[in-house]
């Protein structure tokens, strides 16, 4: 692991406590805490670090093991006022102490079910799982209900399941986006319904998305495209992009930070 205090012009190694095969795969904070979701090894699951990452604690009490002994992954961790919320392969858990101990949500969110990406803003929480779609609460995680109308469906002979292979979601206060395999999806706040609004057949595969204000930035092979008008039209934000592809992006308040197979760039946000 490392870390910049500098946005980005020089790094320095961090991580002690830190496991070496682990795969950290998302962060958040509240205050000065950072929490780090993992993923590789029976030793993954979640970890906080009060000291700007120098050192980290394994914070797993209440979230409970596999039956072969594992930690479940994390695979998204977000804040939401005061209290976290941890998307595993176990389901979706809760604490409200700082991440000393976890409890499993309820409200009417599957139990026990896998979840792979979630995001928060204000009171809204969305999560989604390959076994049974999108969850939306609109207050603060009290209640849950699914919101699939519009995501492609897997079809059998016998049954028809929701959208399957949604891997991140992103809320911005107008509306909300999911990256899946076929591209990006969209739907305004309060809507009822998504809509494919970036195809990847047209433009390419993306593999990360990320938003500032109300712009939605994607990256893949072909670089940076973004949208200010709600998925409607899509531009490259990065001409000529000659920097391999794109597995991860950043927004802060004045840089977009993209993480490659090359290294971490960065470029100024638009004005």
């Amino acid at each position: 692991m490392y870390a910049s205090d500098d946005n980005g012009i020089n790094w320095f190694q961090v991580g002690d406590g830190l496991p070496d095969d682990l795969h950290i795969v998302t962060m958040t904070t509240i205050g000065s805490t950072i929490y780090a979701g993992t993923e590789g090894t029976r030793d993954s699951g979640i970890y906080n670090s009060v000291d700007n990452g120098k050192t980290w604690s394994e914070i797993n009490t209440g979230i409970p093991k596999h039956d072969f002994g594992f930690i479940p992954w994390c695979s998204a961790i977000v804040s939401s006022a005061n209290d976290i919320y941890a998307a595993t392969d176990l389901g979706l858990f809760i604490t409200v102490t700082g991440g000393n101990s976890w409890s499993q949500v309820q409200g009417g969110v599957p139990q026990d079910q896998q979840f792979v990406a979630m995001d928060a803003i204000g009171s809204i929480l969305v999560a989604a799982s390959p076994d049974s779609g999108v969850y939306f609460s609109y207050n603060y995680g009290t209640s849950w209900d699914p919101i699939n109308q519009g995501l492609i469906a897997d079809t059998t002979d016998s049954e028809v399941t929701v959208h399957s292979d949604i891997t991140s979601i992103v809320l911005t206060d107008s509306a909300f986006y999911s990256l899946a395999n076929e591209g990006v999806y969209g739907m305004l706040n309060n809507g009822t319904n998504w809509d494919l609004i970036y195809n990847k057949d047209k433009y390419g595969q993306v593999y990360a998305i990320a938003s500032y204000d109300e712009n939605v930035f994607i990256g893949g092979g072909r670089g940076i495209f973004y949208s200010n008008d709600y998925g409607k039209n899509w531009e490259p934000y990065f001409e000529n992009w000659e920097f391999g592809g794109i597995e991860s992006l950043l927004t802060t308040d004045e840089y977009i930070f993209c993480g490659t197979g090359r290294g971490v760039y960065r470029t100024d946000l638009p004005d």
